[in-house]
């Protein structure tokens, strides 16, 4: 399991930027940790469309989203709940591990009641019917200025979200197990009495 903090550090070891999503992102249920591979998905707002014709698409993307998968999603919407109780609950009962939008959420204690996990911007009741629409799935999305590609590895924590490149995994997980190695040799000279400058003097880490 990788922690983002010091996912953080490795990333950008090896020379990674712009891989972190915004503050503002924030998890439904306190403590909650997320890791998997990204199912993106790119929404917009719409004032065409009927009611009927938004849930038709609403839920066709709700049961495409597949098992042991995250849902990513760029709303471009600043006004509706992108994610609500009855979705929530199909995603749970297929499999997938959670669901993160830059945009808002509604049923919040249901949602909670559930134990799913959803990383989102801002509480509302507004709904989606008939005025917004998944638009396209799996297809490269930018959250929060961050680019995200299906099947880049996702990691959601308390401190906040970082996004792995597909082709940067393997590398960023040796280099992980690296400095997860380091860094507890620093702690345990610590526990045995040395200062952090000693601790860090002695293996150039902290």
């Amino acid at each position: 399991m990788f922690s983002t903090s010091l996912l953080n550090d490795v990333m950008r070891s090896i020379g990674l930027d712009n891989f972190t999503l915004s503050p503002r992102f924030k998890p439904l249920i306190d403590n909650t940790s997320i890791q998997g591979k990204a199912f993106t998905i790119l929404g917009k707002e719409t004032n065409n469309l009927s009611d009927h014709e938004t849930l038709v698409q609403w839920t066709k993307f709700i049961d495409s989203i597949p098992k042991n998968s995250i849902a990513v999603c760029q709303s471009n919407s600043d006004k509706y709940a992108i994610m609500g109780d009855l979705s929530a609950e199909t995603l749970k009962r297929n499999g997938v591990l959670g669901y993160i939008v830059d945009g808002g959420c509604r049923d919040i204690s249901a949602i909670k009641k559930l134990n799913f996990p959803v990383f989102y911007f801002f509480n509302t009741p507004e709904d989606v019917v008939g005025r917004w629409i998944p638009e396209k799935l799996k297809e490269p999305i930018t959250v929060s200025g961050v680019k995200i590609s299906t099947n880049d590895f996702i990691v959601a924590d308390s401190d906040g979200i970082i996004v792995i490149p597909s082709n940067k995994i393997q590398e960023v997980q040796e280099r992980y197990n690296k400095i997860v190695n380091d860094e507890n040799l620093v702690r345990n000279g610590i526990k045995e009495g040395l200062s952090s400058y000693e601790s860090y003097m002695k293996y150039k880490k902290f």
